[in-house]
């Protein structure tokens, strides 16, 4: 049976969230302060959660955190009168959802390059294994990183751009009996500030799969540089994929960009390779591509040759 006197606090109680006291009223401090407290032991759930790959108990954390937090600013509202207090109730809420899905955003990253930022000294031989993995719970597709070089003295002629065995798949859907081509590749280029880039693109990513990729200083330019990065960053995927198609002897793979590229070097992959990887083919022409959704056209004739990479209609 539920004493009287608690009753009386749980009518009260209930009465200053739907009726607001009037102001010169005592504030609901205890209840205002348990849904401040849970709101950021939720936070901090949803943190440790993201950390540790969970985004679906993560994102929920976050909306529970963002509901108590409306809820205790309601409640430290009851100074106002009611109409006040459903305005500042509201951009409160707002604010909090901004902060929510800013610390979801960066606890939850889709995918994760490590190191992000390695810095290289001006000697040869200098090398760094990048890891991405795939943090969701979802199957990924149609992924793009940019690993940008910071240094406008080397190009990326200086370097070598390796690819395992044991990050290369076979090509998801490809139109044909065999699986020669692989679902990952690799362009590069410069920027328009005069730094050089290597993009990786990698069609299909299972739910925690990681890929991994080794870049290798091989010369040493003389300059007054004595060191620079290796800037990396998650340019495009998709939850969902768009069809592999084929026309005449080209298997056409779609990829997005955020951004419009020029390519002077394409790094083919095939999963019967040994190397699996060629190193930096150089291109007949530089290609522009331009921001949004594209098809590259790979070779598939029975015997690899340079591939040919043009760039035909779009795909958006």
């Amino acid at each position: 049976m539920v004493h009287l006197s608690e009753r009386k606090w749980m009518r009260r109680f209930l009465s200053n969230v739907v009726h607001p006291e009037l102001p010169g009223r005592q504030v609901n401090q205890s209840a205002f302060l348990s849904f401040l407290f849970a709101a950021v032991a939720m936070v901090v759930a949803a943190v440790v959660e993201g950390e540790g790959g969970h985004y679906k108990s993560a994102s929920i954390f976050f909306a529970v955190a963002w509901l108590f937090g409306s809820i205790s600013t309601w409640l430290a509202l009851t100074i106002y009168s009611r109409l006040p207090r459903i305005v500042w109730t509201s951009i409160v809420a707002l604010f909090w959802g901004g902060i929510m899905l800013a610390v979801y955003l960066w606890a939850c990253p889709t995918f994760k390059i490590s190191p992000s930022s390695p810095t290289y000294q001006t000697w040869a031989g200098q090398s760094y294994e990048f890891r991405i993995d795939n943090m969701s719970d979802r199957d990924e597709y149609m992924a793009s990183f940019i690993f940008e070089i910071t240094s406008s003295v080397y190009s990326i002629n200086d370097f070598t751009f390796t690819i395992p065995s044991e990050s290369v798949r076979a090509l998801d859907q490809e139109p044909t009996q065999t699986d020669r081509n692989a679902d990952i590749f690799g362009l590069f280029g410069p920027w328009s500030d005069s730094h050089h880039f290597f993009l990786l693109y990698v069609y299909h990513f299972a739910p925690h799969e990681s890929r991994k990729v080794t870049i290798t200083l091989d010369q040493h330019v003389m300059s007054t540089e004595r060191e620079f990065q290796i800037l990396t960053r998650t340019m495009s995927y998709s939850h969902s994929p768009l069809p592999i198609s084929k026309s005449d002897d080209y298997v056409l793979i779609p990829i997005r960009l955020d951004r419009g590229l020029t390519v002077t070097n394409f790094l083919p992959c095939f999963v019967s390779g040994n190397p699996p990887c060629y190193s930096h083919p150089q291109l007949g022409k530089r290609a522009e591509f331009p921001e949004g959704c594209n098809y590259w056209m790979i070779s598939d004739s029975p015997h690899p040759q340079p591939i040919h990479v043009r760039f035909p209609e779009r795909c958006d």
